[in-house]
């Protein structure tokens, strides 16, 4: 589960050429063969786009991004300016914008690693509602915030506060609903693993939720 957190994609479009072809003669075989050429040669061109969207490698490519835009500013803004007549402004502009990249960067640095810390403590659980809920609730809120133009800080406050609401819900449900739902099922070896489970998830769903809340803030 570690592992397959660690090496989700996000945000790596693919896109491919279509293949037309018209009075072809040859044999399916070969007529396979090309085709999978045609697409496989598009694949091989796009796989340092896919391995730059790992999530894992999303939080020093964001730092990098915006922290070598501000370097670049830092030191060409104060030229252009010099040329110009006005190094002051040169050299403020330069210099909010090199604060600006490195705040920005770690900004989005740190929200990628959270996200991918939540996403693995919630697959600590094991419990695969609380798992498959999370992950429709975030994508539909992620998506929401997204489209929002006129979205302000209350407005995700408002949807953070309700990240870390469901994260303690689904805790205390937990203590209350799984120790008899596995004892029903499996006897005293179900109410064990039951016990067991709840108390994991008392533990770390409400974790979970904070993380989402600082994701989406």
């Amino acid at each position: 589960q570690l592992i397959r957190g660690m090496a989700s994609i996000a945000e790596a479009p693919l896109i491919f050429t279509s293949f037309i072809v018209s009075n072809a003669f040859e044999s399916p075989q070969t007529l396979m063969g090309i085709i999978s050429a045609h697409y496989t040669s598009q694949l091989s061109s796009q796989i340092l786009s896919i391995l730059g969207s790992l999530v894992i490698l999303k939080a020093p490519a964001d730092i990098l991004s915006n922290v070598g835009g501000g370097v670049r500013d830092f030191f060409y803004e104060p030229i252009n300016g010099l040329v110009h007549g006005r190094v002051l402004e040169g050299l403020e502009s330069g210099t909010s914008s090199l604060a600006r990249g490195v705040f920005t960067g770690l900004i989005r640095g740190t929200a990628s690693v959270t996200e991918l810390v939540s996403h693995n403590l919630a697959n600590l659980t094991s419990d695969d509602v609380f798992i498959d809920e999370r992950n429709v609730y975030q994508r539909k809120t992620l998506h929401e915030l997204k489209t929002n133009a006129r979205r302000t800080m209350q407005d995700s406050l408002v949807v953070a506060g309700k990240c870390v609401a469901k994260g303690f819900r689904s805790g205390a449900n937990g203590i209350l609903e799984q120790p008899s739902m596995y004892a029903s099922r499996h006897g005293t070896a179900g109410l064990v693993k039951g016990v067991g489970k709840a108390f994991v998830g008392a533990i770390v769903k409400p974790v979970v939720g904070v993380g989402d809340a600082a994701v989406v803030v």
